[in-house]
C-alpha cells in the first residue's frame, strides 16, 4: 500500500490530468489493519484535493463500512461526488445530501429492504456526465440491464415497493 501513495504524484496524477471522471476511489474498511486504513485515507484526501483544485472533476466514491470518514474527507470539495452503491445510515444519507453529493443506484440495492429504504430517502438527481458501467448476464444487452434497473427504480418510487 505504501508504494501506491509514493506513486501517486507521478504516473497516477499524469493520468488524472487527462480525465474528468475518476471512478472507484474511496475507502473500504473490510480490513482491520489501521496502517492500510490510514493509507486509504491519505490516497482519498490527496485525490480529493487534486479534484477540488481542478474544479471540474467527477469522483465516483466507494465508502464500504466507512461513510462518515468519506463524507468528512470530501465535504466542501469543488468536484461532483457520486457515492457508489451507498449503504450508509439515514443520518449519513442526510449528511451526504447536505453536501450536495449524488448517488448511484443499482438493481442489488433495489433487491434489499435497506437499499430500497435509502433510495426512497434520496433526492434522485442525475450528474451532468455520469459514468456508467453495466455488468450483464449472458444473452442480455446493457440496454436490457439498464432498462430493468430503471423499471425497478420507477416501480419503487411510484409504489414504495420493488
Amino acid at each position: 500500500m505504501a508504494q501506491i501513495v509514493t506513486c501517486l504524484p507521478g504516473a497516477y496524477f499524469h493520468c488524472l490530468l487527462q480525465t474528468r471522471h475518476v471512478g472507484e476511489v474511496g475507502l473500504d474498511y473490510m480490513t482491520l489493519d489501521e496502517e492500510i486504513r490510514s493509507q486509504q485515507r491519505l490516497v482519498l484526501s490527496t485525490v480529493a484535493g487534486w479534484a477540488s483544485d481542478s474544479g471540474d472533476k467527477i469522483l465516483t466514491v466507494h465508502s464500504r463500512r466507512v461513510v462518515g470518514d468519506v463524507i468528512s474527507i470530501l465535504r466542501g470539495i469543488k468536484a461532483k461526488v457520486i457515492l457508489h452503491w451507498f449503504s450508509g445510515t439515514k443520518k449519513d444519507l442526510e449528511c451526504a445530501i447536505d453536501c450536495g453529493f449524488f448517488f448511484s443506484v443499482n438493481n442489488a440495492m433495489l433487491r434489499s429492504e435497506a437499499g430500497r429504504a435509502l433510495i426512497l430517502r434520496m433526492q434522485l438527481r442525475t450528474p451532468s456526465r455520469p459514468g456508467t458501467r453495466t455488468c450483464r448476464a449472458p444473452g442480455r444487452s446493457s440496454n436490457d440491464v439498464q432498462t430493468s434497473t430503471l423499471d425497478n427504480l420507477m416501480t419503487l418510487l411510484t409504489t414504495g415497493t420493488a
